[in-house]
């Protein structure tokens, strides 16, 4: 597993794409007894502040000790890929915590596509960009997270169980499930809450294992 880490105009764009924004609270890594205030984007990136009254900041995601807009807390994260390239790696994002206790679950949000298409000289076309999301898991007092490819997030595959089940192994309970294949992407995070609460995992009836 990998250590979790966790001008203005070039910066901005990237920044906002996929963001989460609200009004919030953030605190930053040089300065962590002071709360800032303001009207917050949040992304995988980094973070862009509006302040009541003040100048707008950016801050890239290795800046932020925390961010919170509403209920949603942001914590940074970094050193996993989000596809098997080496190109994909993160080495400093900011990712939304689903679930917290024993175990945290993050989710990573990060953007594909975008960019130009067409040659020199000629019309050049902007490439719509989408949104795709990680899972990350790690345990408070450690700095290792463990991201979960999306191709294994079926919960169909050996490797998918093999990557989750040291993270549960003080509940047989949990595990039986887990190896009978009823635990996916879209239960995961009911799955890790019922871990952190200490109570059964009831999957719904339509979850099963596909996707």
């Amino acid at each position: 597993m990998k250590k979790c880490i966790c001008g203005l105009a070039l910066l901005l764009g990237p920044l906002l794409a996929s963001a989460q924004s609200g009004l919030g609270t953030y605190i930053l890594v040089d300065n962590r007894t002071v709360v800032y205030k303001g009207d917050l984007d949040v992304s995988g990136r980094g973070l862009v502040a509006r302040p009541e009254n003040g100048k707008k900041q950016v801050w890239q995601a290795s800046e932020v000790y925390w961010a919170r807009i509403g209920n949603r807390r942001y914590l940074p994260v970094g050193g996993f890929q989000v596809n098997p390239s080496p190109r994909s790696r993160v080495e400093h994002g900011l990712a939304q915590v689903l679930d917290s206790g024993r175990v945290l679950l993050l989710r990573y949000d990060y953007d594909v596509g975008g960019g130009f298409s067409g040659m020199p000289g000629t019309n050049m076309v902007v490439n719509p960009t989408s949104t795709r999301s990680i899972y990350l898991l790690q345990v408070p007092a450690e700095d290792d997270a463990l991201a979960i490819p999306m191709n294994l997030l079926s919960g169909k595959g050996p490797e998918f169980r093999q990557m989750l089940a040291p993270y549960f192994a003080s509940r047989p309970d949990l595990i039986q499930q887990l190896e009978s294949g009823v635990v996916a992407r879209r239960n995961l995070p009911a799955f890790v809450h019922a871990f952190n609460t200490g109570q059964p995992f009831i999957p719904k009836a339509d979850e099963g294992t596909s996707e």
